[in-house]
């Protein structure tokens, strides 16, 4: 009789519920289940939040380039005209080969008749346009500045003081190199005030711009590096005529009525641009060129203007 109250009672408290020590082990397997769980997505959002932030640096240097190569197309040069000291004329276009904290850091100051413009402004005005680097955070790290200002009335050669906030930050490189069809070669710098290099322009400008980003840990990875090759179309304006002859250059001519020119739609100012591209630099015999009197054609159809006319007044 005892011996199968005793049998009932054991019975009765495995279908009661869970001892203590089966509720603590429980616990403590969900405890660990769920920690491997947390670091899991910890360590997946560490890797989303990387890979948004190296493709956002990525963005951010596409647009670095794209501003920098927008302003290059519209750079403006004109010679120093004859009686006029070198210190009175403002025009320049100046870039320097430099290292700054161990990194290459190179700088150009220029003019260009295309600064960078909220949508809301349309008014083309030439501006002097310097980008050039600082130290940044770390040791072989930079920050890229852009500066502008009005066109001043004398030479000014030195770069502006930096107290503005970098356009772009963790900066690894930016180079700047420049094209000269003249001499067959690249040039480190640049300098259009120069004896070597008077009142030239060159044939184009290489950009070159890679920036930092962070991995998941926090630390520190060298990003892609971008490359450009930036044509400057207008060479300089009013220059030496010498090298042509009884020739007449392009640009020369196109000056003279660049006012017209501003007032043509961006698709217009785009096919200007295609057909200048075409025969930049060159010097052309105003009667007998084909290339240019397409030019002329397609200046007339645009504008209303007699290019041919206008083109061949010296």
């Amino acid at each position: 009789m005892t011996t199968a109250k005793h049998s009932h009672s054991r019975s009765d408290r495995r279908r009661g519920g869970f001892t203590l020590l089966e509720i603590l082990v429980a616990v403590a397997v969900m405890s660990l289940l769920l920690f491997a769980a947390f670091r899991s997505l910890q360590q997946l959002s560490r890797v989303r939040e990387a890979g948004l932030s190296s493709a956002g640096r990525e963005r951010i240097a596409q647009l670095a380039m794209d501003r920098i190569e927008r302003e290059l197309v519209g750079t403006l040069l004109i010679p120093l005209p004859e009686k006029i000291e070198r210190t009175e004329h403002p025009w320049l276009f100046v870039g320097t080969d430099n290292v700054v904290s161990g990194a290459e850091g190179d700088s150009l100051i220029f003019v260009t008749e295309s600064p960078a413009r909220a949508a809301s402004q349309t008014a083309q005005e030439l501006r002097y346009v310097a980008y050039q680097v600082s130290a940044g955070d770390e040791a072989d790290e930079l920050a890229l500045h852009r500066t502008e200002r009005v066109l001043p009335d004398k030479l000014e050669k030195d770069l502006p003081s930096l107290n503005d906030s970098p356009i772009v930050k963790d900066v690894a490189l930016f180079s700047l190199s420049y094209v000269d069809d003249k001499s067959g070669g690249t040039l480190p710098a640049w300098d259009s005030t120069s004896e070597e290099l008077k009142d030239r322009l060159p044939t184009a400008v290489d950009v070159k711009l890679q920036l930092y980003s962070r991995k998941p840990d926090g630390a520190r990875i060298t990003g892609a590096l971008l490359q450009r090759r930036v044509p400057l179309f207008v060479r300089p304006i009013g220059g030496d005529k010498g090298e042509c002859g009884e020739k007449v250059s392009l640009d020369d001519c196109l000056s003279r009525f660049q006012e017209s020119l501003q007032a043509l739609s961006a698709e217009e100012q785009q096919a200007i641009t295609v057909l200048k591209g075409q025969i930049q630099g060159k010097c052309y015999d105003p009667d007998n060129d084909p290339q240019v009197q397409a030019l002329r054609a397609a200046l007339r159809e645009l504008t209303g203007l007699d290019a041919a006319e206008v083109c061949t007044q010296q």
